[in-house]
Formats: structure tokens, C-alpha cells, sequence
């Protein structure tokens, strides 16, 4: 199904609507004026959002990657609310805030929907993880869900299989329980020295509890709505 507009963001006080049409030098106007973006940083907003849509190679990309977004936003502009829309933008696209994220992933991840809508998958988000079980067992597969995964099992410098209630046998094991963990599952010595050091210095990015409703009746028009409270006021 797909959601338009986008979404509804509020924050510092101000509630907007955010149109798919994120390129619209008019539609871009009005989304700062209804946010609260100062006007003097409006011209530098609006060119950060036109240096955003820019087509880029992957070499490009990759010099950006160690580029924190927040560092490269002040390049063009440092307004508080707009700063607040890209957190929010930040951490739909990379799980983290925008001083976390990664400048090169940020573009790769808003230019890569460029010309497509928002959508909501029929039978919420479950429905897309229930797809993948089923395709796995429409072509013979065994879906296990109780015993947990102790161990990924390495022979002669390759995957034999998973400790999982016992011994399963595989030649190819995919994890996704999360880098981190991954290592310690197959054994951090089976890892180049710098490999486990990249992994040690990794930090988590967001996590996130799904509640869902019930409702006989429309309680709100949008269809999704961000509010991101103001963690600056103690009170």
C-alpha cells in the first residue's frame, strides 16, 4: 500500500507533513518554512538537499563513507530543526543519528528510492519475514524455531554446520544474528587480528520495540507519524 504523503514528522514544537517529492525546490520552501528552519538557513538547506540528489559514483560513495553526516551537513547549513528532520531521516536509513552515520550510506540509501514511494506491506511488516519462511519451505526447506544456533562449526578453513540442539550439517551458513555475535559463534580465532579489531570497535545502532493496534475506527489521518521529543528540556 503505498503512503502518501510520507509521513508525518513532529518535533520542536512544529508538526509537518514530509512529501515524497523531496527534490521540488517549492515543496522543499515549504516543508522548511513548516518545520522552523530559520530563514537564513533556508538558502543552505535547500542546497544541502540539491548536493543530496546528486548522482554519484561508487568511488565517490566511498570517500564519503568516513564522512560523519552531521560533519558534511555543516558544510551547507546548521539550523536545529532541520537538523532534527535528518536524525529522524538518519535513523530510518541507518538505524543511528546523524553524527553516527556514515555521509556516503546516508546518500546511497535516499538516492536509492529516488522516484519510488513509501509503502507499507499488506499484512504489516510480519508479512515479509513470513514470505521468506515460506518460500524457504515451498522448496523443501526445514524452518526450526526452538533450539538456538551454540555454535557455527569451522573445519580445515571452512563452514561444516551449526550446533543447534545437536549437530546440523551445512555448506553454507548465513547468520544474522549481528556481526558481534557472529564472531563469537564461529570463534574469534578462526579472524585475522584486524578483522576482530574492526569488529570490537563497532558500536550497536538503534534498537526498536513494534507494537501493534487493533482499532475499529480512525484514530489519526497520516499513516506514519514520527515525534521525536526534545530530550533538552530536563523538566
Amino acid at each position: 500500500k503505498s503512503l502518501d504523503p510520507a509521513m508525518r514528522l513532529s518535533t520542536g514544537g512544529r508538526t509537518v507533513e514530509l512529501p515524497h517529492n523531496m527534490e521540488d525546490e517549492e515543496s522543499l520552501e515549504k516543508l522548511f518554512a513548516d518545520l522552523g528552519v530559520l530563514k537564513e538557513n533556508r538558502k543552505g538547506a535547500l542546497a544541502f538537499f540539491e548536493d543530496m540528489a546528486q548522482e554519484r559514483t561508487p568511488e565517490e560513495l566511498a570517500e564519503l563513507d568516513e564522512v560523519s553526516l552531521s560533519e558534511y551537513m555543516e558544510r551547507f547549513v546548521d539550523d536545529d530543526q532541520l537538523n532534527e528532520l535528518i536524525d529522524g531521516f538518519a535513523a530510518a536509513y541507518v538505524c543511528v543519528s546523524r553524527r553516527a552515520a556514515s555521509t556516503g550510506e546516508f546518500i546511497y540509501g535516499l538516492t536509492s528510492q529516488k522516484g519510488s514511494k513509501i509503502c507499507y506491506p499488506l499484512g504489516g511488516m510480519r508479512a515479509i519475514p513470513v514470505a521468506y519462511l515460506q518460500a524457504l519451505e515451498d522448496i523443501g526447506g526445514d524452518v526450526r524455531y526452538s533450539p538456538p544456533v551454540e555454535q557455527i562449526i569451522l573445519e580445515g578453513g571452512g563452514v561444516r554446520g551449526v550446533e543447534a540442539g545437536g549437530f546440523i550439517p551445512a555448506d553454507i551458513v548465513i547468520s544474522n544474528t549481528g556481526i558481534k555475535e557472529t564472531v563469537g559463534l564461529v570463534g574469534r580465532q578462526h579472524f585475522p587480528d584486524e578483522y576482530v579489531a574492526m569488529v570490537d570497535k563497532l558500536r550497536l545502532s538503534f534498537g526498536a520495540v513494534s507494537v501493534k493496534y487493533a482499532l475499529d475506527a480512525e484514530v489519526v489521518k497520516s499513516h506514519l507519524s514520527l515525534y521525536r521529543p526534545d530530550f533538552s528540556d530536563q523538566e
